[in-house]
């Protein structure tokens, strides 16, 4: 059975599919079924003559569930991919809002794909939403896959007039069951048929050339640069930006100088353009403010700054000093940047000593100890791609063999930096 808000569609009306309508009190609906890749279009209309209020979740449901086969045997065995990607603290994204759950009771792949222009009734697009298994004890309970609101009100608004919920499905047999990197190849192989090839222009929308150029213009606006002892660089936020006041910053990131810088020369270095040639110089000038923080190998995010300012978020650590900045260092020549990188990607390695590489999302420098119970994942993958830019530049395998995993914490420890 497929749920879709509060109307529901039979195995009967799906397997035959005929379309499928209903009504109600001051709206009706209808669903138009549409063979597609393998699987099935299900797209619903909903008509509505007055404001509704309504809960939009749309759910394959999948099977019966028993409340001990679930707790002890049945999810256990289940291989799932949900959407969207979440970071650490549970806060999610707007990626791309496909699903997969194998079901090993049945030995089956489901797979489901929500296109992004299909949750225009959802002010904040996938914010609010979930994609996900998803299990219901009352009044009989049930497991499937499906989008749910993930907030503490699951009802939405609806207007007078029509809104339109749409989303593709596919269910397969499956023999083995699948790890969950399968599981993704698979997820990406039935769903990229229906992704258009080009991106879908909107008529009288500037062109991505258009956009540059005026943006290029827009940095040189002095609203868009602050000063702060002695230095200036590109604000966070540009005045009136922030409702809650970030705007009113005295000083600036290196995130920011870094974000725009790196592109710029990426654009210079291709067309051989001048046009940047001046920002390109005030932003470097702008990052090379920024020294590190002896002698803990750090380099901050903020400026200005004091000796003793070595709290940290991790991310900006790890994508300032191991990432962006070795290519600014490489695509300018710049020796100090390049050393500056170095040094930094040397507290980083004492750091992944002694977390064993479960790196938190809050840090001090000082010392190198996690602040907080948070984890952040994803600042691993620049750990290694700092080390991996390191022996680029250096030739030294040392920082080839830069540590990823909590099996190698010793070696991490001990093994030579030899620039």
């Amino acid at each position: 059975m497929i749920q879709i808000a509060q109307f529901f569609i039979s195995n009967e009306q799906l397997t035959s599919g005929a379309p499928a309508h209903g009504e109600g009190d001051a709206w009706h609906w209808a669903v138009q079924f549409t063979p597609a890749h393998g699987g099935t279009w299900i797209d619903t209309t909903l008509t509505a003559s007055r404001e509704l209020t309504l809960n939009p979740a749309q759910i394959v449901w999948l099977g019966a569930l028993d409340n001990l086969n679930d707790r002890q045997a049945h999810t256990w065995r289940q291989t799932i991919l949900r959407a969207p990607t979440t970071n650490q603290g549970g806060l999610g994204g707007n990626d791309l809002p496909a699903g997969y759950l194998y079901d090993h009771a049945t030995h089956t792949e489901t797979i489901v794909y929500f296109p992004p222009d299909s949750l225009q009734w959802s002010p904040h697009r996938f914010y609010e939403l979930t994609l996900r298994e998803v299990i219901e004890y009352r009044p009989t309970p049930r497991y499937g896959l499906g989008l749910v609101p993930n907030t503490p009100n699951p009802n939405f608004t609806f207007p007078p007039g029509k809104h339109r919920f749409r989303f593709w499905y596919k269910q397969s047999p499956l023999a083995a069951t699948p790890d969950p990197w399968v599981a993704q190849r698979r997820l990406i192989d039935a769903v990229a048929p229906l992704l258009d090839p080009q991106p879908t222009l909107i008529p009288d929308a500037p062109t991505w050339d258009e956009l540059a150029h005026s943006t290029l213009s827009d940095l040189h606006n002095e609203a868009c640069w602050i000063e702060a002892s002695g230095k200036q660089g590109l604000r966070a936020y540009v005045k009136g930006s922030s409702a809650i006041g970030r705007d009113e910053q005295t000083g600036f990131e290196l995130m920011t100088q870094l974000d725009v810088l790196l592109p710029l020369l990426h654009w210079r270095e291709r067309t051989g353009a001048a046009g940047a040639d001046s920002l390109i110089e005030r932003l470097l000038d702008a990052v090379r403010a920024y020294q590190i923080i002896d002698p803990h190998h750090y380099l901050p995010n903020h400026y200005p700054y004091q000796p003793t300012d070595t709290f940290m978020d991790t991310w900006y650590f790890y994508e300032n000093a191991l990432v962006k900045l070795p290519w600014v260092a490489h695509l300018t020549g710049d020796s100090d940047l390049r050393q500056t990188f170095l040094t930094a990607l040397d507290g980083a390695r004492e750091f992944g000593a002694k977390t064993r590489h479960l790196l938190p999302l809050f840090a001090d420098a000082k010392g190198w100890q996690a602040r907080g119970s948070l984890l952040n994942a994803g600042v691993s993958g620049m750990f290694a791609a700092g080390c991996w830019l390191a022996y680029q530049m250096t030739d030294n395998v040392n920082y080839g063999r830069c540590p990823t995993g909590a099996h190698d914490d010793h070696a991490a420890a001990a093994a030579p930096v030899d620039a």
